[in-house]
């Protein structure tokens, strides 16, 4: 009796073994390789598309819209007629009037290219720190950041040049909604492209460069393809024949289509690839 018990109870504390019917023994190191090619896949994923979520860009992005917009709205205008032309009244002569229009062209003008430098570097500092503190880049997220708002203002004064070449080169008069459209599309995919190339310098991915690039290009052009038509009906007392609205509700329209549809798609573009490495992994 003593015996059977004894075989008993070593049989029922007997650990079982891997190559028992129904019993699968561990892989060995089976969680160190899943999270090995967790982390491969998402390094792949990284190369060609910025890690940010497409909601968590749209988010960021809009936050910074928000900052470029009340920061015009309190410094607005940056630049002035000088004091001599301010204080013109009555009748004056040509000579007068011919230098306070050229004067006022210049100094909306500067304007308008101080609101898309602010805009375009505001977008890419907020973008380019938000997607390097997903990446946990340490001290690149300072210097990357603020490289990304340099490349932003630089390319959003190139960008306003071209807008204003192309404003005063089109002869739309009898299509001024037309005028309006390829304008601030063309405005808003330059500053895109400023935007695209602000995200890609810090970070060094050649094919990540690429998306960047063609992402908020796209979110560029739908900006400004949609800014025009979103005001006429919601804002129909706001100007849109201006490079920059005016201050109010209607700047806060153009920052926000153009910060929020480029920050979107910025996210957005390359994503499939990602998931399929995650589900590859």
């Amino acid at each position: 009796m003593s015996n059977q018990s004894l075989g008993g109870s070593h049989e029922g504390d007997r650990t079982p073994r891997g190559d028992e019917p129904g019993i699968e023994p561990p892989e060995p190191g089976g969680v160190d390789r899943e999270v090995a090619s967790s982390r491969a896949s998402r390094l792949e994923a990284s190369r060609e598309a910025l890690l940010l979520s497409p909601m968590l860009g749209l988010g960021v992005a809009l936050v910074a819209a928000l900052s470029v917009w009340g920061t015009l709205e309190i410094v607005w205008p940056v630049f002035r007629l000088p004091e001599h032309l301010r204080e013109l009244s009555g009748n004056v002569g040509e000579a007068e009037q011919a230098e306070f229009f050229a004067a006022l062209k210049v100094t909306r003008e500067r304007n308008a290219v101080f609101a898309m430098v602010l805009l375009a570097a505001g977008l890419a500092l907020a973008l380019s720190v938000a997607e390097l503190l997903q990446r946990g880049a340490g001290w690149r997220i300072v210097w990357g950041g603020l490289l990304a708002c340099l490349v932003g203002g630089v390319s959003a004064v190139a960008a306003g040049a071209g807008a204003i070449a192309l404003h005063e080169a089109l002869d739309l008069e009898g299509n001024r909604l037309g005028k309006t459209l390829l304008v601030q599309a063309g405005l808003m995919g330059l500053i895109g492209l400023g935007v695209g190339l602000a995200l890609a310098v810090p970070l060094f991915r050649p094919r990540l460069a690429l998306n960047c690039l063609a992402g908020c290009l796209i979110g560029g052009l739908l900006a400004g393809l949609v800014f025009p038509i979103a005001a006429s009906f919601c804002l129909p007392d706001v100007n849109t024949d201006e490079l920059v609205p005016h201050p109010g509700p209607g700047r806060l329209l153009w920052a926000g289509l153009a910060c929020g549809l480029i920050g979107l798609a910025a996210t957005g573009l390359g994503k499939r690839k990602e998931r399929q490495h995650a589900t590859a992994a």
